[in-house]
């Protein structure tokens, strides 16, 4: 994997599991929410580092997975939000999520599953509360796909 081959991919693997793990869980203890919101403005960080390796639709979509990251960090971190922040988020991850899936589809040369599956867990996160899509086990099918994403992410594959 030479796109992304990098700390940030392993971060973000990092960040797919504890994230569903969490949730999976109902693991909501402050200590929890500080080490997700901590883990989420770091994955930003170095995320915005190293977009000069990637293709430029792979670096049209980090840009937005960064934005999203950093927004939900800061958010979290302050404990505040901004009218329709629920909406913007949703509409930056959900992009983000349709350029990774673009990318990796019309891409001859760049195949990754896991940065497939966390195209696809960022429209779905994002757009099945956005529309109030549910169905029963839907927490299990998300999550399930984050921890795939997250570990094939840390595996390179």
């Amino acid at each position: 994997m030479k796109q992304f081959e990098s700390i940030g991919m392993i971060g973000l693997g990092v960040w797919l599991i504890s994230t569903a793990i969490l949730n999976l869980f109902n693991i909501h203890t402050s200590i929890a929410f500080l080490f997700i919101t901590l883990l989420t403005l770091a994955l930003g960080v170095i995320l915005v580092l190293r977009l000069q390796e990637a293709k430029p639709i792979l670096s049209l979509a980090m840009l937005l997975l960064v934005m999203w990251l950093i927004l939900v960090g800061l958010l979290n971190l302050l404990n505040t939000s901004f009218p329709a922040s629920g909406i913007v988020l949703a509409v930056i991850a959900t992009t983000a999520g349709i350029l990774f899936l673009s990318a990796i589809l019309f891409s001859r040369s760049f195949h990754n599953i896991g940065l497939t599956l966390m195209g696809a867990w960022l429209i779905a996160t994002n757009i099945f509360p956005l529309f109030s899509i549910t169905f029963p086990g839907i927490s299990y099918v998300l999550n399930g796909l984050a921890v795939m994403a997250g570990i094939l992410l840390l595996i390179g594959i």
